[in-house]
């Protein structure tokens, strides 16, 4: 409070405080203030300092932002021809084994740290000629969503993630792919009850509720459930 610049705004917003009709009975201060004592003292003189200040060693986690990126494993690719037909065009599969790239930053001063996956499933191209990639054999290729989760899945041993999907099918994919790969959560089965008994029990959000995995968009499901969804979101009761 000696500063000649913020002392005195601080000194003025305290005095303010305890000037007001119903002054108020929580104060809150950075954690670069170091002399506490000394202005929970001046707050209230009649009091020792140790019944006016709280504190409290507790810190909020720290937040990894990260990109999931799929990666084709080209030098293990297999070219195969398909079985000729009538008016066909493509007449070759490209099988190329894909793999998952995650990138983390863990401060903003740092750089991105990349780690890949081995193989995580194989992606078929009908080609053209070599090297066509605008028609995909759905029928026998990993989905993108499907590589994601592994992502999610692997990340969630370290804490909860939160995910941004490009689209509400991609959303519920997502997370039905994630909470297959996770046990049960017994934290979450009174949610999963709730949504169960308000929404039906086959409805897919009841599954990945028990795995710890929920997902959210505007058009999900009535106001109540969305309330409901949105408060669990603490380590005890959702990934």
């Amino acid at each position: 409070m000696a500063h000649d610049e913020r002392g005195f705004v601080l000194e003025g917003l305290l005095a303010f405080c305890q000037a007001l009709p119903n002054p108020p009975r929580l104060v809150l201060l950075s954690a670069a203030v170091g002399n506490h004592g000394q202005l929970a003292a001046w707050l209230d003189p009649d009091q020792p300092s140790e019944r006016v200040v709280f504190t409290r060693q507790w810190r909020g986690p720290r937040r990894l932002h990260g990109l999931l990126t799929p990666r084709e494993l080209t030098n293990k690719l297999v070219r195969t021809q398909r079985k000729p037909r009538k008016n066909q065009i493509r007449n070759t599969e490209a099988a190329v084994p894909m793999a998952l790239q995650i990138s983390l930053r863990p401060t903003s001063a740092t750089k991105l740290a990349h780690m890949r996956t081995g193989k995580l499933g194989t992606r078929v191209y009908a080609e053209k000629f070599p090297g066509d990639k605008t028609a995909t054999v759905s029928t026998k290729s990993v989905k993108n969503y499907e590589l994601f989760a592994v992502g999610a899945a692997v990340l969630s041993r370290a804490g909860s993630v939160l995910m941004v999907c490009n689209s509400r099918l991609a959303t519920r994919n997502t997370a039905r792919a994630v909470a297959d790969r996770l046990p049960d959560h017994p934290p979450a089965a009174p949610l999963a009850d709730f949504l169960a008994a308000t929404l039906g029990a086959d409805h897919p959000i009841v599954n990945c509720v028990r795995h710890g995995v929920a997902y959210h968009h505007a058009q999900l499901f009535p106001p109540r459930c969305s309330t409901r969804l949105k408060m669990p979101f603490a380590p005890t009761s959702s990934r």
